[in-house]
């Protein structure tokens, strides 16, 4: 019971924050995505998660097709390449 209670109010905390959804895997997530954004080689943020699966991992850390789009657009080369 005392696990679920402190689940419960860490969603309240994330709520009162601003934060729509938050769980008890949220900071596990952030963890993962700040390392893949900061160019950690993506098996090692597998591994470090305990996945075995980088797609598996790049799922659960939220990226998405959008999040490749915008990237690509960052870091392109031009229309020339």
């Amino acid at each position: 019971m005392a696990s679920q209670l402190a689940i419960m109010r860490y969603g309240k905390c994330g709520r009162r924050a601003g934060f729509l959804d938050v769980g008890s895997h949220t900071p596990r997530k952030s963890k993962g995505r700040i390392l893949f954004e900061n160019g950690a080689p993506l098996e090692h943020i597998t591994k470090l998660l305990g996945q075995s699966n980088p797609a598996s991992t790049l799922f659960y850390i939220g990226f998405t097709q959008e999040t490749a789009d915008t990237l690509s657009e960052e870091y392109s080369l031009g229309e020339e390449w």
